[in-house]
């Protein structure tokens, strides 16, 4: 295998790895509900199970109106920017739903804009997740 493709599927296999620590953040609350998006990290930290994120992606979200999206189960697809451009839409099929999960608490620091949600350790068994130690 020449060297360029030996890079490209070592790019993917970080890819795949860094996925499995991280969750898209679905935010707002009235009659914003559900119209952010932003991203955490899946975090075990002293052994507690948390999603770490910027404050100011939660801040006005009441907590039962978090939702959050894991990775797939399979590999991840890739395409470039032109083709999803060029993309009409995305087949229902191809599309996979929020999760709402049970959250233990959040702990804010606007000051530093970090926001830690706790959550059960079961998403490790339940999603294509993995917390960092």
């Amino acid at each position: 295998m020449d060297p360029f493709q030996q890079e490209k599927h070592g790019e993917k296999a970080i890819q795949e790895q860094i996925a499995r620590h991280m969750v898209g953040i679905v935010y707002g609350s009235g009659n914003h509900k559900w119209e952010g998006i932003g991203t955490g990290c899946l975090i075990k930290w002293k052994g507690s199970f948390v999603i770490v994120t910027a404050d100011h992606v939660i801040c006005d979200t009441n907590p039962e109106d978090l939702r959050f999206f894991f990775r797939p189960d399979e590999t991840l697809k890739h395409a470039s920017r032109e083709e999803l451009q060029a993309l009409r839409g995305a087949p229902t099929k191809e599309l996979k739903p929020f999760e709402e999960l049970r959250l233990i608490q959040i702990i804010r620091n606007p000051d530093l804009d970090i926001a830690a949600i706790e959550v059960d350790s079961d998403i490790e068994k339940k999603y294509a997740a993995e917390f960092f130690p």
